[in-house]
């Protein structure tokens, strides 16, 4: 599925990470641990340049319930997110900041 992700840097004092889905919070912590050795803050924004859904991170597909396997059903999505989807999304941001 297509995912618009940006990456912009403020030079080491700001990386700004755009997502065009809801994140779970642990997507921002995740972001703020990989990139804090490149940049003094993180910020990281959801709902930027549309919306695809709720994104979860890879331990809680396996758990399930409204948000992991029915919230994608009124997006057009028959059912979650793959395991790896999280990695996917980190790994598009480290490669738009030179990291990967």
């Amino acid at each position: 599925m297509p995912f618009e992700v940006q990456a912009v840097s403020f030079g080491r004092s700001l990386a700004l990470v755009t997502l065009a889905a809801e994140p779970t919070v642990e997507h921002g912590l995740r972001f703020k641990r990989d990139l804090r050795q490149g940049f003094d803050d993180v910020l990281v924004a959801g709902y930027a340049n549309g919306v695809i859904g709720y994104i979860p991170v890879r331990r809680q597909i396996p758990e399930g319930g409204y948000e992991v396997d029915w919230a994608n059903r009124f997006h057009g999505r028959p059912g979650a997110f793959v395991a790896d989807t999280e990695d996917q999304i980190h790994g598009a941001v480290d490669r738009a900041f030179g990291l990967a």
